[in-house]
């Protein structure tokens, strides 16, 4: 999102400036080959994330969740941790009229 849409992504978002160069390729070959992206229109914020003790579980800090859209983009002090809401009802859709779905780790 940051690389086509400039949208800020926050300075506690897990993200790697190296792979910028990755992202059009990819997304010209998908087109291409007529293979749909979905890429998220809104995003769950928070300040910080920890570990539940003894398990692997993360839940947010005492800081509440925040939605942000692509547009207003992740303030500096939250990072992304989740899709959101209005992404959720975009790939619920898409996936109800796939005939197949090609699934690479969490959407958030």
């Amino acid at each position: 999102l940051h690389v086509i849409h400039k949208m800020s992504v926050g300075g506690k978002t897990l993200y790697d400036p190296a792979d910028e160069n990755l992202v059009l390729p990819i997304l010209t070959k998908a087109k291409d080959s007529g293979c749909n992206i979905v890429l998220p229109v809104d995003s769950a914020c928070a300040t910080s994330l920890k570990a539940e003790e003894g398990t692997t579980t993360t839940t947010t800090t005492t800081t509440k969740v925040k939605i942000f859209s692509r547009e207003e983009g992740i303030p500096n002090d939250m990072g992304g941790f989740d899709i959101g809401p209005g992404s959720v009802k975009d790939i619920a859709r898409v996936i109800s009229k796939s005939k197949k779905v090609l699934w690479n780790g969490p959407p958030g």
